[in-house]
């Protein structure tokens, strides 16, 4: 391939521009097979190998591979199948390949995260489609601004449409020549031109827009144009479906107006407000569409409410439901051509305003600078009163805003916007998986319009077998072994050819509730519990509904399970070997549960930690900590890993996986009901207490509170803290005896923390509420959510009186979050 880029760079068959970034592409690729692959690795002859290379030959193993696992190796192959897919789609791209057939390629090869390999397939897909409209969008503003200039009757204008660009091509409302008094446009779809479509008895070339435009409007009809590389343009015969009953007017109604009022901008006609599901509707399509136009002259500096126009219609289906649509301006004499993405000490503006629209858009509220949000000494960033608005905003609102998705993408601009070393292909990048995308994920939490997968088995005739509802995964839609109302629980159809068919090697491993007579099969458990230390798991076992007989597991599988039934979840739970702890064992310990029970979705760490009181957080023992994402923390960091400065300052690396996004709307549902108890957990540990009195609360006067003292170590070894006067801190109750629920940061790694000045600095640093010892070993092995209840205040007073109770109250909690999880 190399070779083959140079003779294309020799020949100026492509530009210096591509050429350098298909380059780039092909040296990310080497770059990990160097660093990642072990050399010799594969040097082996086929030859030594006779009947594997019989076997290829001759066998299909297309199936066969959804079921192999790699290992620890899928981890290192992972970044270079990511590379190897973005090189094949630039290089499609570059050279306007015509594939038949590409399943191949876009086939798994591992399976070690299927869901994370799928969104990555996902967003190498969007992030191609996003070059190719930015490509489109660069010609399409040289072409409009060339023959702006080459028409003297009027300055053209050009309202581009804000649709996200889900198809390759722009559709704008342009304004043709003629009376200044009585305005005309006329709808305009840019696309890139394709040899195999149109032809030239289908397509006329012409230097003059203006007539082609003022044709299409005089007979109403939308005027599609597909333009070339060279700058060459052409257009199509008109179809049925571009002919209009009337010409197209342009919107008058500001986003602006719409969200706070101040005119309805439409001549008298009555704006309809907008509700919630149309604001996140226009919230993605505005974020997908400045992903798509960044770099170009399309997209200036940013977009404002006050930059976008709104243009609503009555649904076509007539089901009294409007559709918005937002537009943008351009004058074309304003509009520089050769536009690129360029960097400067102010950042990404059009990202920071990016922030301040979703704010406004989702929030509801204006974003107003104060006096002391202007604090640039030097006066190289203009937007900074701007970002320093909205960054005091977005974090007060931490604490009373339920939808912390929302308040998360708004932090997620603020944290793009002063990160100048990103280039162009960078920022992009970013920009869809810190913010098209978790709003596209939260918005489809909400409006799931899927349905159960017992309710399409129910529908469907006993002889249809080649349904696609019949080929859908368990896994996807949830099959909880007991179903209420008396629903019967349907295996799928691929593992149930007849009634009486005996079934494949798994039916020998199944069991009856003992409550409610239903099959249980490893495939029916769906949630899996891991706890660290027995007597955590004891608790979680006290809460079980109901039991479940033991199932046989393979005998490479080292874990002893624990089998029941939480509300509507069949549950598997798991206690680490008696004496191990560590993101080591933990690791071992859910690798080997997902592969005995191949059904689980995510799974609950629940067990106790060592807590970080605050000013700002009043976090006592016996209280619940869950991770949740905060700013770029995905709700956990590991900070044992990472690289020691030369300044002496240790610096965490490395990534971990966020949890589920259904977790997270689920935990915004049980924050956000009005009906929830002032003490939700109570009820629970008391069902704990009552079976086990030793995980009783211990007496107030045993939660001391200490400050960072000087440690002094005497000449026995033994360790003696010295407090100045007025710094040591005791018994420091609150009204409220039941535990409270934290959301927040959580700190794991392979070592005990027990010094209040280490506890105390990174505290400042990431804002942690809690360490403790297992997560990091597994959040990048199964979708999860850590819950820990506080057991001491990670520094020298540490003891065991309180893990009792703090694993009752962890255990309470897992039980209540499950209870608005959806089977």
């Amino acid at each position: 391939m190399a070779d083959v880029l140079t003779i294309a760079d020799a020949e100026r068959t492509l530009p210096y521009e591509e050429v350098g970034e298909a380059a780039e592409a092909l040296e990310d690729i080497l770059l990990l097979e160097i660093t990642q692959i072990p050399v010799g690795g594969s040097t082996e002859s086929t030859r030594d190998f006779p009947k594997l290379v019989a076997l290829s030959t001759c066998t299909d193993l297309s199936m066969c591979r959804q079921a192999i696992s790699f290992g620890d190796a899928a981890a290192r192959l992972r970044p270079i199948y990511t590379e190897a897919q973005r090189f094949n789609t630039i290089m499609r791209r570059l050279y306007h390949s015509q594939v038949p057939d590409t399943w191949s390629q876009s086939q798994i090869f591992y399976t070690q995260d299927e869901s994370g390999s799928r969104e990555n397939n996902e967003g190498a897909v969007e992030l191609s489609q996003a070059q190719a409209i930015s490509n489109i969008a660069r010609t399409v503003s040289d072409l409009l601004i060339q023959q702006s200039n080459l028409c003297t009757a009027a300055c053209h204008t050009a309202l581009v449409l804000l649709n996200g660009f889900t198809q390759p091509e722009i559709e704008m409302l342009m304004s043709v020549c003629g009376d200044k008094n009585r305005p005309r446009w006329n709808i305009v779809s840019w696309s890139k031109d394709d040899p195999c479509k149109y032809s030239p008895q289908t397509g006329e070339h012409t230097d003059d827009i203006c007539a082609v435009l003022k044709r299409s409007w005089k007979y109403k009809t939308r005027l599609r144009i597909s333009v070339r590389k060279d700058g060459t343009w052409t257009y199509g015969s008109t179809s049925t479906e571009d002919r209009m009953e009337s010409n197209a007017i342009a919107p008058t109604l500001r986003l602006r107006e719409l969200l706070h009022g101040g005119g309805d901008g439409s001549g008298g006609a009555i704006a309809t407000r907008l509700l919630k599901k149309d604001k996140l509707n226009l919230a993605i399509a505005v974020a997908r569409s400045i992903l798509c136009l960044l770099g170009t002259p399309m997209m200036h500096d940013g977009l404002g409410v006050e930059d976008i126009y709104i243009a609503q219609a009555a649904d076509p289906l007539g089901q009294g439901a409007l559709s918005n649509k937002p537009y943008i301006t351009r004058a074309l004499d304003h509009m520089s051509t050769g536009a690129s993405f360029k960097l400067s000490g102010e950042g990404h503006p059009y990202i920071l305003k990016l922030g301040v629209l979703l704010w406004e858009l989702l929030i509801g509220k204006k974003i107003t600078i104060n006096p002391e949000d202007e604090e640039d000494e030097d006066g190289v960033d203009s937007n900074l009163s701007l970002f320093n608005a909205l960054n005091r905003e977005e974090i007060n609102s931490r604490e009373i805003c339920v939808e912390k998705p929302i308040l998360d993408v708004i932090a997620n601009c603020l944290n793009i916007y002063p990160q100048t070393q990103l280039d162009e292909r960078m920022v992009r990048s970013v920009v869809y998986w810190n913010i098209v995308k978790p709003l596209q994920n939260y918005l489809d939490s909400l409006y799931t319009t899927r349905a159960r997968a017992s309710t399409l088995h129910r529908k469907r005739p006993a002889n249809d077998m080649t349904s696609n509802e019949s080929m859908m995964k368990s896994e996807d839609f949830g099959s909880p072994a007991c179903r209420q109302g008396g629903l019967l629980a349907l295996e799928p159809r691929t593992k149930r050819v007849k009634e009486d068919d005996p079934g494949p090697q798994w039916r020998k491993q199944e069991r009856r509730c003992e409550n409610c007579g239903c099959l249980l099969t490893p495939e029916s458990y769906a949630i899996g519990i891991v706890c660290a230390l027995h007597k955590e798991l004891l608790a979680v076992r006290i809460l079980f509904d109901c039991t479940h007989e033991s199932i046989p597991v393979p005998s490479e599988d080292s874990n002893h399970y624990s089998f029941g039934r939480m509300g509507q979840h069949d549950i598997v739970a798991v206690c680490l070997p008696s004496g191990e702890y560590g993101t080591n064992s933990a690791a071992n310990a859910i690798a080997n549960m997902r592969r005995s029970f191949p059904a689980i979705r995510f799974c609950l760490l629940v067990g106790i930690g060592a807590g970080v009181p605050t000013e700002q957080n009043d976090l006592r023992l016996g209280d619940v900590v869950v991770s949740h994402p905060t700013g770029t923390h995905p709700g956990v960091i590991q900070y044992d890993l990472g690289k020691q400065g030369e300044d002496g300052v240790f610096h965490p690396t490395g990534s971990l996986q966020r949890p589920p996004r259904f977790l997270l709307t689920a935990i915004s549902h049980l924050i956000s009901n009005p009906d929830l108890s002032p003490a939700p957990l109570q009820g629970y540990v008391d069902q704990i207490i009552a079976t086990r009195p030793d995980y009783k609360r211990p007496d107030e006067e045993k939660d001391t509170i200490f400050d960072t003292g000087t440690v002094h170590i005497t000449r026995n070894g033994i360790r003696e803290h010295h407090y100045a006067d007025g710094e040591q801190q005791s018994n420091v109750s609150r009204r409220a005896t039941h535990p409270h629920i934290h959301y927040g940061l959580i700190a794991s790694g392979n070592r005990v923390m027990k010094s209040a000045s280490a506890r105390d600095h990174l505290a400042s640093v990431y804002n942690i509420l809690c360490f403790e010892m297992e997560a990091a070993g597994v959040m990048n092995i199964c979708p999860c959510l850590v819950i820990r209840g506080i057991c001491d205040y990670a520094d020298c007073h540490k003891n065991d009186l309180w893990q009792n109770y703090a694993s009752a109250t962890a255990a309470a909690y897992a039980k209540l979050l499950l209870t608005v999880v959806r089977p």
